[in-house]
């Protein structure tokens, strides 16, 4: 499997959610870290098995969705990183899909 945005987006949501655990000890940052990294992981098999429109578009809802839940988050705690970072992360993502890349 080739090493893509889609992947390296994944590894840091992932990475994200467990710092979110860590940090507060809730299962809940690590859970959704770790669905938003498989979403990711299947969108990039999904790219690159021959089906490149259908994981461009998974990848695409995901990063929206995420840049959203992140962004707010961001917004209600007034600092940067990490939800704002992993916001830029996850629209410069959308961007990239939404191209095709």
């Amino acid at each position: 499997m080739m090493l893509s945005y889609n992947l390296l987006t994944g590894l840091l949501a992932a990475i994200g959610g467990y710092m979110g655990y860590y940090n507060v000890k809730s299962v809940t940052p690590l859970a959704t870290g770790l669905l938003f990294a498989v979403l990711y992981f299947v969108s990039n098999y999904l790219i690159h098995t021959g089906k490149p429109v259908a994981g461009h578009n998974l990848a695409l809802i995901v990063s929206l969705v995420l840049s959203g839940v992140t962004g707010s988050r961001a917004s209600q705690s007034g600092k940067f990183y990490p939800a704002g970072f992993m916001a830029v992360v996850a629209l410069g993502t959308a961007f990239l899909n939404f191209l095709g890349f």
